[in-house]
């Protein structure tokens, strides 16, 4: 996404307050904001089997950062999905505007990437992971923006299947 194109990013990126703004999503409203890292198959094996380097795993992972009002639903429909790569979970954050906080830190993130898997959705939203700053770079623009829109950050940290680490 462009903060350009957008008249809403572009405003929160010139540090208006957010709290002024209008809200652009109408439908938005509480849920999670999630984050997810994919590795082609092939790549994740290799690692496991330690034969390629951890540099060169993480050079070959993307992430994404999406949101959701019912994360298990979410996480079931990634599991039907992506037989090419391998979906690892990191964490969530509540929030009282998913939509709006997804908008935010997709702006402030690189270029999207975009890619078709096997179950025929086109996956737009994954960006390089070292580009983003790996799961600590997207956590703390996550957290960033919730600060700027008043929240109280609420992380859960997840198990790379997405559930919940105990």
């Amino acid at each position: 996404m462009s903060s350009h194109a957008d008249p809403f990013l572009a405003a929160v990126l010139a540090q208006q307050s957010i709290l002024t703004l209008p809200n652009p999503y109408a439908l938005d409203g509480p849920g999670v904001v999630y984050v997810v890292r994919r590795v082609r198959r092939r790549i994740y094996d290799l690692r496991r089997a330690g034969r390629i380097s951890r540099t060169t795993y993480f050079r070959q992972m993307q992430i994404k950062a999406g949101h959701t009002h019912r994360f298990s639903r979410r996480r079931s429909q990634y599991k039907k999905c992506n037989s090419s790569h391998v979906i690892l979970w990191s964490c969530h954050f509540y929030t009282s505007q998913r939509m709006l906080l997804e908008c935010l830190v997709h702006g402030s993130l690189p270029a999207v990437q975009r890619e078709d898997c096997g179950c025929r959705v086109n996956h737009r939203e994954f960006v390089d992971y070292n580009a983003a700053g790996g799961v600590r770079g997207v956590c703390w623009l996550i957290k960033k923006w919730q600060g700027r829109m008043g929240e109280r950050v609420d992380c859960t940290k997840l198990t790379a299947t997405g559930y919940p680490v105990t």
